[in-house]
């Protein structure tokens, strides 16, 4: 379970000689567990030997520190959203009296060609405003999900379209593993199209010489509890869930990158507002899921997201529902 780090962060704490050491804690490095924090205490041995001894207490921590982490950015989020709901607010109305006044020029220089195209311009920028403006809004007011049981290739199936002459221009192929007796999700049809389009596009872009985007979905049992403030819906399992994997062989995210992919306003690209995977999560926290990133540098990303399952009272017998 330790390796030489681990060791070294041990040895440091008995040499400093000031005991107890009481609730330090350690990261261990494990690719089967990953993010798996222990709890450690370490005290004297009361006995008289030649050798020193000691007592180290552990305790495993990881659900505590990722209760902790979510917490955290959650508030973040929040206190970023209600900042940039004020700012656009500030923002919408003089820019939609200026359009309007723009408007009003365009129509008395019909007959003045260059002075058409500079009031063009102005307009395409303010659209491009209004535009940014709505990301704020949704971030920052996102609309409450109203959930129903579906099939979750439904909902892909309403995305690929979007996306296939992207995926064609790009040369880049397009995989789907669904399980067998894969349960319906609880959730909002039109908001989980949204955060599908977002990741497929994202992937896209992750892969300009090409490559294969593939997602699975299988049916899992989550025990650990999802930060969740919402009161459960009628038909959900406490512990019952889908487990939807959308991975890429782009060309990855470094480790500093995926520990702020989530956070709002926060872009690695030149264009981006920042605001795509900070509504996407949101989007996922308001379902009662739980999504995470894996990505290797040159070796592509996996992005994991959870779903509560519904509970069916009885099997249904028809047979055209997408599934296969």
């Amino acid at each position: 379970m330790f390796d030489r780090e681990a060791f070294a962060f041990l040895d440091n704490l008995i040499q400093k000689n000031k005991f107890p050491v009481i609730r330090e804690e350690l990261q261990l490095q494990d690719p089967q567990i990953p993010h798996f924090y222990i709890g450690l205490s370490i005290y004297t041995f009361p006995e008289k030997k030649s050798k020193e001894r000691y007592i180290l207490v552990f305790s495993e921590i990881s659900r505590t520190k990722r209760i902790q982490a979510e917490i955290v950015h959650m508030d973040r989020m929040a206190s970023l959203g209600a900042l940039s709901s004020g700012i656009a607010h500030e923002i919408r109305n003089p820019l939609a009296g200026i359009k309007a006044m723009v408007q009003s020029l365009e129509e008395q220089l019909e007959d003045d060609t260059q002075k058409t195209e500079y009031i063009q311009r102005i307009l395409r920028q303010v659209n491009r405003l209004t535009t940014l403006l709505k990301a704020f809004f949704t971030y920052a007011r996102p609309n409450l999900p109203d959930p129903a049981p579906v099939y979750i290739r439904k909902i892909i199936d309403e995305v690929i379209p979007l996306i296939d002459r992207k995926l064609n221009e790009k040369k880049i192929v397009f995989q789907q593993k669904y399980a067998p007796d894969l349960a319906d999700v609880f959730v909002d049809a039109n908001q989980i199209q949204q955060v599908f389009l977002n990741l497929f596009l994202n992937a896209a872009d992750a892969m300009p010489d090409g490559g294969i985007l593939e997602i699975k979905a299988m049916n899992t049992v989550y025990s650990n509890p999802i930060v969740d403030r919402r009161k459960p819906a009628s038909g959900l399992l406490s512990d019952s869930f889908v487990q939807i994997i959308v991975k890429d062989t782009g060309i990855g995210i470094s480790q500093k990158v995926c520990k702020k992919i989530f956070d709002p306003f926060y872009s690695s690209k030149s264009t981006g507002t920042g605001l795509g995977l900070s509504i996407v999560y949101q989007i996922i926290k308001e379902h009662g899921g739980k999504i995470d990133v894996v990505s290797k540098e040159g070796k592509g990303t996996e992005f994991l997201i959870i779903l509560p399952a519904f509970q069916k009272e009885k099997q249904s017998t028809d047979t055209n529902d997408g599934r296969k």
